[in-house]
């Protein structure tokens, strides 16, 4: 039973080990340029991100009395 475990604990530390080395691969220079598109970011479109955060800071100012700035009707 205690082999059977160890064998267990060594085939899992094996196999984390493998998937964090597979993790770690060199990205060649030519190949960064496609990694680096907009697409790839958390937001594809910045200027939408800002107003929507400009929007949700508007209406939460409302429940936060110890906030500063606006009521929730988004007037400053």
């Amino acid at each position: 039973m205690r082999a059977r475990a160890r064998a267990i604990a060594v085939m899992l530390a094996g196999l984390w080990l493998a998937s964090g080395l597979a993790a770690c691969a060199p990205v060649a220079p030519w190949r960064r340029g496609r990694l680096a598109h907009p697409a790839m970011s958390d937001t594809p479109d910045p200027a939408g991100a800002a107003f929507e955060g400009h929007l949700r800071g508007a209406r939460e100012a409302a429940l936060d009395p110890a906030s500063a700035g606006g009521g929730g009707c988004g007037c400053n």
